[in-house]
């Protein structure tokens, strides 16, 4: 959130080295990601008080002005009239450059002379407003103009982890200050008076769900009048990042940033029977919200009513119906505690998220709510008027009990060594607010305070010592005790690890990618089977967790392709998930555009099908798994290729899949490459690896080559023929390669040719050209028998 330094110095002093800030409270915890000061060249701008005025004698709109500066007097034409002599504003002098281009130049307007310009809010670039500036009394021509004009302070970005919402407000960083640099907080302390009498209008709250809304207060304020801000209100809002739209609105807007409490303005007039209804939305029931759009509403819903319909969906917006506006002569106030959990399913539901939704979510302080009402109050009354004449409203039944904590000098010391006391954890947990109910040298007690959610047991308070004391003041220690990994453990890192050399090695880059996806994105993967939901998703997007790596991985070429990256060799190894609460690690690549880079001596060469199966082989290679014992099925998921696909079958267990992806698919995604992937259980493939690495002494025989050539079927596969020629010469064939295939005129019809170089080998002697032709001939026939082959 943005914090504007002027507005927190209201409520704590600030050191004036702002690296020194920035630095104490990025250590508690608290990281500025952000710094931006207001830009505008003061160089040739000066206070200015108006010393005297009188009508141009040529020009009925100007008035003729002499101003007085810290550099002197000075003769100006001027054509507003929302001055008077003793006002002070800004005079910009001859050299000035304004921020909407203007240069000032000292020129002669209607026959009278002009030294310069009084500017208005508009001109200087802060506000759009008629007239020129006028500065408070108290100025001072001897001021510095970025000084009175606020531009010496910063605004600066907080990075607010979601655990601490109570430094979502200028005040719950400026009591984080306070603590740190352990300087005084000055909190606001609201004045009004409530007008004696009776009056004819009342508002009645009935909050017929106190579950979902455990407070709730109201104030009735009449007689108000609507329109723009003050400077000083338009200008602290704008600083933190919001727009100036009335001045009741803008008073609700600056409260929820100094005090963290969402409150909300109802017309008061447009209440019907002026009954408000704090209860749960009907099944079905609408609600036409401020931002204009029309919000169907469920039962787990929080509405605030009145007697015809939702007027507000609460935590989140306001309805348009009961919107203040330039007509709006009384205002309800609404200040309340509603339950984080509501808030947030139905925020993400209807994916509405607000500055007040993203506070009640996490949790306001349901102590400060009278606090901010009382403040919300007494503004509107200052810049907008009206009276006040009834008591709020506070429905709160079942009162707060704030939490009490335990802390000991022994746990102190566990945690953070030997540093702190706990006198000093004492003197530190007051200073956030928290209350010490008891105290000796080994035992702290200590009441949390109501903003301060986060903090439930003793390991919270640890921690609010260590980052106020400070970190770097526990020393370093190193680690005790005996690190032993188990074999399944070692065995499945040394597996992964093997296959992220190999894939590096051929030129992979690994990816990872979020666990989760989008129901589109299954329906664009062909994916026609059950998937986990995630009960409460941020998202659409993510409202599914991912059967498969492969939409990751294909978004990622998508990302690629669109900034002229189409050479790609991608994989991840991460888990799958399937209902009811399974998961699977399994390692998907993919590859797509040349295989390798374009060179002028050669043609560019795109993946095919058997680079990838020889990618596929090299993999089980690695594991030590010999690729004869493996099978390729014609079969594949949907989002395979039907005519370019496989799976991987190793022992009649369905190991993966391999292939092209399908052009359908390719589509969907919007890739401009053909695309070849493959997928491999790896749960699985360690399940069917051997016990470890063996070695074999090189050899001392020679090998003994035979080539043998055939006719088969063509539904016949290499596969098969393969699982054949090793079972049939086995223990002498070493390793059996296929060298040729030829579909020609010359084969019969439903024949192809293959030839096979098998190698013969023993480790023990040297084979007899009789025992090689005996195996060779019993190959033939089992070739023959088993696979219908014809022996060339």
């Amino acid at each position: 959130m943005f914090i504007d330094s002027a507005w927190l110095k209201q409520y704590v002093s600030l050191p004036k080295d702002f690296g020194l800030l920035s630095k104490k409270l990025t250590q508690a915890g608290f990281e500025i990601t952000s710094l931006s000061k207001p830009e505008l060249d003061t160089t040739y701008l000066r206070i200015a008080k108006i010393i005297a005025s009188k009508p141009h004698p040529n020009a009925d709109r100007l008035t003729l002005c002499q101003v007085e500066t810290q550099d002197g007097k000075f003769q100006i034409v001027c054509g507003a009239k929302n001055f008077k002599v003793g006002d002070h504003g800004i005079l910009a002098t001859p050299g000035a450059v304004l921020p909407n281009g203007m240069v000032i130049q000292e020129t002669h307007i209607r026959g009278e002379h002009s030294q310069g310009m009084l500017c208005s809010e508009k001109e200087l670039g802060l506000k759009e407003a008629q007239g020129i500036l006028i500065l408070s009394a108290d100025a001072d021509v001897s001021q510095n103009v970025r000084t009175v004009l606020g531009l010496e302070e910063v605004v600066f970005e907080l990075q607010v982890t979601p655990n601490r919402p109570d430094a979502m407000s200028h005040i719950g960083v400026a009591r984080e200050i306070s603590a740190i640099f352990h300087k005084p907080l000055k909190l606001p302390r609201p004045k009004f008076s409530v007008s004696k009498g009776k009056t004819a209008l009342s508002v009645k709250v009935i909050v017929q769900d106190s579950k979902k809304c455990p407070r709730y207060m109201g104030c009735l304020i009449q007689n108000i009048q609507i329109g723009p801000s003050p400077v000083w209100l338009v200008k602290r809002l704008k600083a933190v990042g919001l727009r100036s739209i009335n001045n009741v609105v803008d008073v609700t807007n600056y409260v929820l940033m100094e005090y963290g409490q969402p409150i909300h303005a109802f017309d008061a007039d447009r209440i019907q029977n002026h009954t408000i209804l704090v209860r749960s939305a009907k099944e079905g029931e609408t609600l036409n919200t401020l931002d204009e759009q029309t919000r169907k509403l469920e039962s787990s819903d929080l509405v605030i009513a009145d007697i015809q319909g939702p007027i507000g969906l609460a935590g989140m917006m306001g309805g348009k119906d009961s919107e203040v506006s330039l007509q709006t002569k009384n205002i309800f106030i609404e200040s309340a505690y509603f339950d984080p959990v509501t808030i947030r399913k139905t925020s993400k539901r209807l994916g509405l998220h607000s500055e007040a939704s993203r506070r009640f979510e996490k949790g306001v302080d349901i102590e400060a709510i009278s606090a901010a009402l009382e403040r919300v109050t007494e503004l509107i009354l200052q810049v907008a008027g009206g009276t006040v004449q009834e008591k709020a409203l506070d429905d709160y039944p079942k009162k707060f009990k704030r939490k009490e904590v335990e802390l000991t000098q022994a746990k102190l010391d566990l945690y953070l060594g030997n540093v702190f006391t706990l006198a000093q954890a004492k003197k530190t947990l007051e200073t956030l607010g928290f209350k010490t109910l008891q105290f000796s040298s080994q035992k702290l007690r200590v009441q949390v305070p109501g903003f301060r959610i986060d903090v439930t047991q003793e390991v919270d308070l640890i921690e609010e010592v260590a980052r106020l004391l400070g970190y770097d003041k526990i020393p370093a220690q190193e680690p005790t005790g005996h690190l032993q990994l188990s074999q399944k453990i070692e065995k499945d890192h040394s597996l992964e690890e093997s296959l992220k050399t190999f894939l590096t090695g051929v030129g992979f880059l690994e990816v990872i990618h979020p666990s989760f996806c989008s129901p589109e994105d299954l329906i664009k993967l062909k994916w026609n089977t059950p998937t986990v939901a995630i009960s409460n998703p941020i998202g659409l997007d993510t409202s599914r967790l991912r059967p498969t790596l492969l939409i990751g991985l294909l978004k990622t070429l998508h990302f690629n392709m669109n900034r002229q990256e189409k050479d790609l060799m991608l994989y991840e190894m991460r888990p799958v998930f399937f209902p009811p609460q399974g998961q699977r690690s399994m390692l998907t690549g993919v590859v797509c555009g040349n295989r390798m880079p374009s060179h002028w001596g050669e043609k560019d060469q795109k993946f095919d099908f058997f680079d990838l199966k020889a990618i596929v082989e090299g993999l089980f290679e690695t594991t030590k798994i010999k690729t004869q014992k493996l099978k390729f099925h014609e079969t594949a998921p949907a989002y395979y290729h039907p005519g370019i696909q496989g799976n991987i079958i190793l022992q009649n267990k369905f190991l993966g899949s391999l292939g092209q992806l399908h052009p359908e698919v390719q589509e969907a995604f919007h890739l401009k490459e053909d695309v070849f992937i493959f997928e491999i259980d790896i749960d699985l493939l360690r399940s069917d690896l051997g016990q470890g690495t063996f070695f074999k002494p090189l050899p001392k025989y020679p090998f003994v080559r035979r080539d043998i050539s055939f006719l088969v079927p063509k539904s016949v596969t290499h596969s098969d023929i393969s699982k054949v020629i090793w079972s049939a010469g086995d223990p002498m064939i070493t390793d059996v390669e296929l060298f040729d295939l030829y579909l020609g005129t010359q084969v019969k019809s439903g024949y192809k040719s293959l030839a096979y170089r098998l190698t013969y080998h023993l480790l023990e002697r040297t084979l007899t050209d009789a025992e090689v032709q005996k195996i060779h001939e019993q190959i033939s026939k089992a070739l023959q028998k088993e696979c219908n082959a014809e022996i060339r």
